[in-house]
């Protein structure tokens, strides 16, 4: 600012206020001027003989940055980055002073802070080029094209505001972090795709809605089962190992040997004993195996089921169950008219008209001479019977046995008691004889009691054995290793059994009233004993499969399920087939 001074007496001085003054270091230039004031009096007053003085300037010559930097009524003209002259007016608003008028400056009330113009937020990016100019904490659009929040060198999908930002999205799948299971791999579906988040994406995953079972990858069919464990992963309509553990098609609950996939399904073996239902007479009772001539547990062929050869006529079963007898004439006793069902097991008395049979269900049926009550039989579930020549005896499906008859008959109490109280225990096959009874128990062991024991009839060998038979005084048994034991005597003359017997591996066996029949494992039949004339030691050709002695005749099946008989020839041919 130019300053002129002067005195009454004397030319005025001009005074540039810009140049310094000696021994002062203000700035301000009213301030300088002040002090060039005082400054050039003081020398003046010295020098003129301190005459009077009078200054005057001129205030538009005043350089300043700001408002406050001209005298009242004036104003600094300076603009942005530059220095400007006072000028009269009060000039444009600039509230915080900062050199920014106010309508260019986000933040006019505090000095402090640098000016934006046109930048609403005050973030620093001007509204012109800020998509989010009401949001100070948002990005601009120069560094967030979609204005998610995200700048552009962090956003995979940065011209898509509706997709997710690679801070919340690390795979750039399309799914947020809190919502993508898998959101380092960009390569695997998020949970839009895996919803159970198993590795497995939807259209791959047939139970996409649970992550704790197994994928379409582990479980081809879709059954819930994994395909290393599944035999037929390829079918989700067919049987699982779940349910089919040997994987041969018919589930655990109807299958009877479901752990082993080589033996027969119940599909095909309804009564699970082994034989298929196409070859199994009898496939609707499993305890029996009449065609397992071989001890293999398979019914080999079908035809009749079982034949008895007994005192009052033969007894027999067909395929479908029923019983049938032939041979001796109709008597007063009724033994030709068995009763009617459904059976699985008979067996008739050799030298009485007397016969008892278990049905289907396990049901006892005993008819005939009942002059001893021996057909008296017990009610309950039975899996084997025998009846002798004054009584019978059952074992149940406990493996007990019951032991029934002998009344009316003048003998010693002591002795009736014995014969008609069995031993405890689990039996298994059990034969009735004349005064005593015989059975195989759990351990396959013979155990015998009742009567006098005159002949030796309860002496039975020490061993394992697994079928019997009795009639009279005797009884033979085969073992485990198939050989045939006999003890007591014969009917006629006192013939020591057990000194006849045959050598060899026998699969049946029944004792007669003269004689003793057996067939072996060739299915061939081997008889012994005393002929009388009746040709009941003639034996016939063919192989066979279960045999009857009666008290001088029998009667077999053969391999084909037919029956033939032979002896006495008081006994007619059997029916014809079933």
């Amino acid at each position: 600012m130019l300053v002129r001074y002067g005195c009454s007496s004397a030319n005025p001085v001009s005074l540039d206020l810009s140049s310094p003054i000696p021994f002062f270091s203000g700035t301000s230039t009213v301030t300088r001027f002040a002090a060039h004031t005082l400054w050039l009096c003081a020398t003046l007053a010295t020098v003129l003989c301190l005459a009077s003085c009078t200054l005057t300037f001129d205030p538009e010559t005043v350089r300043c940055l700001q408002d406050d930097h001209c005298k009242e009524g004036y104003f600094c003209s300076a603009e942005s980055g530059s220095s400007g002259f006072c000028r009269p007016g009060t000039g444009p608003a600039d509230e915080d002073s900062d050199g920014v008028l106010a309508a260019d400056d986000c933040d006019d009330n505090d000095p402090d802070l640098g000016a934006i113009a046109s930048d609403a937020d005050c973030d620093g990016v001007a509204s012109s080029a800020d998509c989010d100019d009401l949001d100070a904490s948002m990005g601009a659009v120069a560094d967030d094209h979609d204005c998610d929040g995200v700048e552009t060198n962090d956003d995979c999908n940065d011209d898509n505001p509706d997709l997710g930002a690679s801070s919340a999205d690390s795979d750039c799948d399309g799914a947020d972090t809190d919502s993508d299971c898998d959101d380092n791999d960009a390569t695997v579906g998020a949970i839009e795709n895996d919803q159970d988040c198993d590795g497995a994406v939807t259209d791959q995953d047939c139970d996409d809605n649970n992550a704790s079972s197994p994928v379409m990858a582990d479980d081809a069919d879709c059954d819930g089962v994994l395909t290393a464990e599944d035999c037929d992963d390829n079918n989700p309509s067919s049987s699982v190992m779940a349910d089919d553990a040997d994987c041969d098609g018919v589930l655990t609950a109807e299958d009877c040997d479901d752990t082993q996939a080589a033996l027969l399904a119940s599909a095909d073996d309804a009564d699970c004993d082994g034989s298929l239902t196409a070859n199994d007479c009898n496939d609707s009772d499993p305890r029996l195996h009449p065609y397992d001539s071989d001890g293999d547990g398979v019914d080999e062929l079908c035809g009749w089921r079982q034949v008895r050869a007994a005192a009052g006529g033969n007894l027999a079963i067909d395929s479908a169950g029923t019983l049938h007898h032939w041979g001796q004439p109709p008597n007063s006793d009724n033994i030709h008219l068995p009763p009617i069902g459904d059976f699985r097991f008979v067996t008739g008395s050799a030298d009485r008209d007397n016969a008892c049979a278990i049905d289907t269900i396990g049901l006892l049926h005993c008819w005939g001479n009942n002059e001893y009550g021996q057909t008296d039989a017990p009610i309950g579930d039975f899996i084997d019977v025998s009846i002798g020549e004054y009584h019978a005896c059952a074992i149940n499906s406990s493996g007990e046995i019951n032991c029934w008859g002998y009344e009316g008959i003048n003998i010693d109490a002591a002795i009736l008691s014995d014969i008609l109280t069995p031993p405890s225990g689990v039996f298994s096959d059990i034969e009735a004889g004349r005064m005593f009874t015989c059975a195989i128990n759990s351990f396959g062991a013979i155990e015998c009691w009742g009567g006098y024991n005159v002949y030796g009839e309860r002496n039975a060998p020490a061993g394992t054995f697994k079928k019997l038979s009795s009639f009279q005084y005797r009884t033979c048994a085969i073992d485990i290793q198939d050989n045939i034991h006999c003890w007591g005597i014969g009917f006629s003359g006192g013939i020591e059994l057990s000194e006849a017997t045959p050598s060899g591996s026998f699969i049946d066996i029944d004792v007669g009233g003269y004689h003793v029949c057996a067939i072996n494992t060739a299915n061939n039949i081997d008889s012994w004993g005393y002929d009388g004339g009746w040709g009941n030691l003639n034996i016939p050709t063919g192989s066979f499969r279960q045999i009857s002695a009666g008290a001088a005749h029998n009667c077999a099946i053969n391999l084909d399920g037919e029956i033939q008989c032979w002896g006495d020839n008081n006994q007619s041919p059997p029916p014809p087939g079933p």
